[in-house]
């Protein structure tokens, strides 16, 4: 897993798993504090391709917090998902956390269509 030392101390700060989800808008997620913290590092050093470092962080701490060991492609393709918008990151991150607790949040299940 990638997680630990000094980036351990941050983790609380990018994870989404404070708030996992489920979310019904866009808005719910761009509120998480793991998603504004990746808009406030990238207000502090802005240029392209600064939030996804931290995009990335959010969804590898999400990964190992739900005891996912990943190897270097899994890498390689979180590394493309953090690339997308933080909320999207954060509610990837939201999925794999409340899998991870197996899905009891004690919330019925609903069906969902397009």
């Amino acid at each position: 897993m990638l997680t630990g030392g000094a980036d351990a101390d941050l983790s609380a700060l990018h994870t989404a798993a404070g708030n996992p989800g489920p979310f019904d808008t866009e808005q719910q997620a761009r509120e998480l504090p793991a998603v504004r913290q990746v808009y406030a590092a990238f207000d502090a050093d802005p240029g392209a391709g600064k939030m996804a470092p931290h995009s990335l962080r959010m969804l590898l701490d999400a990964l190992a917090s739900a005891g996912v060991y990943v190897g270097r492609y899994d890498v390689r393709i979180a590394e493309w998902l953090s690339q997308w918008e933080p909320a999207t990151v954060a509610v990837i991150a939201g999925w794999v956390t409340r899998a991870s607790r197996g899905g009891d949040d004690g919330r019925a299940p609903r069906e969902v269509t397009p």
